[in-house]
C-alpha cells in the first residue's frame, strides 16, 4: 500500500527514511494532486476576454492546455496579460486542435487566464490554485 504524503516536511522526511540504512521502499508521488481541468467556448470574436479567474488572493499554476477552433486563418492566444505572461499560442487554419500536456507557467495573485480568438474556440486548461 504507497504511503500518502501530505505536505512538504511529511515528504521530506519519507525521502530521508528511504536513504537510511534501515529502510527499504519506494517513494509513490501523484503529478496531479490538486490539479483541476476547466473548460471554456468562446462563441465569436474574443479580446483579451477572462475565461478563468482564480478565487480572492490566490493564483493560478498553468500545467496543461489545449485549445481547438474550426476557423479559418485565426490566431488563439491565451495569456497572463496582466504580468505580461504568454501561456499558449496557435495559429488556426481549418480546423486545428493543439496543446501542450507538461508545462509550469505562474500568474499573479487574482490574476485571470485571459484568450483572445477570432473565431469559435474551446479551451481545456489544468491549472492548480495556490
Amino acid at each position: 500500500m504507497p504511503t500518502i504524503i501530505e505536505g512538504t516536511r511529511d515528504l521530506l522526511t519519507k525521502i530521508i527514511e528511504l536513504f537510511t540504512a534501515s529502510h527499504s521502499g519506494s517513494l509513490s508521488v501523484d503529478p496531479f494532486d490538486g490539479i483541476e481541468t476547466f473548460a471554456s467556448l468562446a462563441m465569436g470574436v474574443t479580446t483579451q476576454t477572462a475565461i478563468f479567474t482564480p478565487s480572492s488572493g490566490k493564483a493560478f499554476t498553468v500545467h496543461g492546455i489545449n485549445v481547438s477552433s474550426d476557423s479559418n486563418i485565426v490566431d488563439v492566444t491565451v495569456e497572463f496579460v496582466a504580468s505580461n505572461t504568454l501561456i499558449y499560442h496557435l495559429n488556426v487554419s481549418n480546423f486545428t486542435t493543439a496543446g501542450v500536456s507538461l508545462m509550469h507557467i505562474d500568474g499573479a495573485i487574482d490574476e485571470p487566464i485571459k484568450m483572445t480568438a477570432a473565431a469559435d474556440t474551446f479551451i481545456l486548461v489544468n491549472v492548480h490554485e495556490i
